[in-house]
């Protein structure tokens, strides 16, 4: 019998077992590690919520910061979501109820505050909420810039009056597209900002919004993470819920999870997206033991975003029998991969791919392994593994 959709939300390179536990005949459906008795269907998937990720009037780093001192790098990245644009503008915070943020500029660059993807994770359909008064803008502008390091003003975010003002906008796909564009992941996300000499403003409301997956305590969990550590909540059914963004070392891998599988080296780094990897040399990749099973005619789909540095030519292959002549080891076709672009893989599983991988010594047999498929340097991040 087929129960339908199992959504995981993001593991990078990462592999997807056909057996584990009961008869691959019996239609069982797939499900993680520890989340139910056997080859049965684990519990349901959480439904997203639709959640408050960060609002300026709760947050209690800013509020409790001292009013009318300047705010420099540390007060910023000592807690808040929100990150000083760099630059020599002022922003402070102004004793109100409660507490509100002001910004001077001294510069027309476009100077502000940037909403980081790595603290947000923005999705289509996030919501952001921004109000309070323009003292000073000339002939400047207050504005959501989805580049940068550039300016590509969201349209109907653009404010050139003093005065009272409010901004309301839904992120849309594009949005969300731009910001994935953008060249440094250290950077990548949003940027409020004021395009004039001597501009002023203070915002009383900053708030953002958008569904988001519960974590797996019950209560919501902010910008998309799980427990508040940045990364998509799918990584707790694997183990990864107490390990920070960055990269992992090599005894912080949770039990299904065999970095290095093939040969050459690899490296490993949590990001809001997702897990990336990145080969050093060699073959190397990964391979994750699923905790139940694949069966005839499930779809298997993995989404993956390339590397900034990815070769023409490079190529994601998703290995199910590494006993098998070339042409017979990989799992569907390979994927074309170009920098900094997204790509997908989707396979229906057949009786044949499931009897190959059960008679499989490499990967062992349980697991698939997701690697580049030319040797060298390069990375990739996996977004998102379904089973349908």
């Amino acid at each position: 019998m087929k129960l339908g959709k199992f959504v995981f939300a993001a593991l990078a390179i990462a592999a997807i077992a056909l057996a584990g536990c009961g008869n691959p005949s019996d239609g069982t459906v797939f499900m993680p590690p520890g989340t139910g008795p056997g080859p049965g269907p684990g519990p349901a998937p959480v439904e997203p919520v639709w959640t408050t990720i960060f609002d300026l009037s709760a947050d209690e780093h800013f509020q409790g910061l001292a009013p009318g001192a300047g705010l420099d790098e540390e007060d910023v990245f000592g807690g808040m979501m929100l990150v000083i644009a760099g630059g020599s503008q002022t922003i402070d915070v102004v004793a109100s109820s409660p507490n509100a943020l002001r910004l001077t500029t001294d510069a027309d660059w476009g100077q502000g505050f940037d909403l980081r993807q790595s603290a947000f994770n923005f999705v289509a359909g996030d919501t952001i909420h921004m109000a309070g008064t323009i003292a000073s803008i000339g002939s400047g502008r207050l504005q959501i810039n989805r580049n940068v390091g550039g300016e590509d003003a969201i349209y109907g975010t653009v404010i050139t009056e003093n005065g009272a003002f409010a901004i309301d906008h839904a992120l849309t796909q594009s949005d969300v597209d731009s910001i994935a564009a953008q060249a440094s992941d250290a950077t990548r996300g949003l940027r409020v900002e004021l395009r004039v000499v001597g501009g002023v403003v203070t915002f009383t409301e900053i708030r953002v919004e958008g569904y988001r997956i519960p974590d797996a305590d019950g209560g919501d969990n902010g910008a998309g993470d799980n427990g508040g550590n940045g990364m998509p909540a799918w990584l707790g059914n694997w183990g990864w819920d107490d390990l920070p963004l960055g990269p992992v070392a090599g005894g912080d891998f949770p039990a299904d999870f065999a970095p290095g599988g093939g040969s050459g080296d690899v490296t490993f780094e949590l990001v809001p997206e997702g897990l990336r990897v990145t080969t050093i040399a060699g073959w190397a990749g990964f391979d994750l033991a699923f905790g139940g099973i694949l069966s005839d005619g499930d779809t298997l789909r993995i989404e993956v975003i390339a590397g900034a540095g990815t070769p023409v030519g490079q190529q994601l292959m998703i290995q199910h029998d590494g006993d098998a002549g070339w042409d017979d080891q990989r799992l569907g076709d390979l994927i074309s991969l170009t920098a900094g672009e997204a790509a997908v893989f989707e396979h229906v599983l057949t009786p044949a791919n499931i009897a190959a991988n059960l008679g499989s010594s490499n990967p062992p047999p349980g697991n698939i392994r997701v690697r580049l498929n030319n040797p060298g340097v390069g990375s990739f991040i996996i977004t998102n593994i379904s089973v349908d």
